[in-house]
């Protein structure tokens, strides 16, 4: 995976923190079904990032914004890691567990395949019985597509999560 473990269990603890902030603000009632919120939130963002890397878009000429490409996969991977949590809770397994059981796929993401991988993205997104860990393979190769190396994914991902928290605080 780009992402290596010791940086994954510090993505998950962040996570955790900015989903407790956000579990004080909501009722009970609203918490209802909330993985499957969650999954429909994944969803939504894996569209939101197709979106932004522009790919279907044979009538435009315009191109990616590579800065906006790289924040829409970063919401993609905040709610990843929410399902993941409690995925590894819920199966009483190991964060290590959890993430050697991701297969490190050798597959890459060119412009002849990038539009099948984004619908088998989005249709193992909207079955909620999915395995997160297959989920979490997209994810990595869409990682070494957009990001190349860890350092650039974990940059961006402390700037959103700086703004996540922030907007738990105005009330988002």
């Amino acid at each position: 995976m780009l992402i290596s473990l010791n940086n994954y269990i510090e993505l998950l603890e962040k996570q955790s923190k900015l989903d407790l902030e956000i579990m004080k603000r909501i009722d009970k009632i609203e918490n209802s079904n909330l993985i499957y919120k969650r999954r429909f939130a994944l969803l939504t963002e894996i569209v939101e990032f197709a979106n932004e890397v522009k790919w279907f878009k044979y009538w435009s000429k315009k191109n990616s914004d590579t800065q906006k490409v790289k924040e829409e996969l970063i919401d993609v991977i905040h709610f990843a890691l929410s399902i993941a949590q409690k995925y590894i809770i819920d199966n009483n397994i190991g964060i290590e567990e959890f993430y050697n059981s991701i297969s490190n796929s050798k597959k890459k993401i060119d412009k002849d395949n990038i539009g099948q991988l984004f619908f088998s993205f989005i249709n193992l997104a909207s079955v909620p019985e999915t395995s997160i860990i297959k989920i979490w393979e997209y994810i990595d190769m869409f990682n070494k597509y957009v990001f190349g190396n860890e350092t650039e994914l974990l940059k961006v991902y402390d700037i959103k999560n700086k703004i996540n928290h922030k907007r738990q605080i105005t009330n988002y």
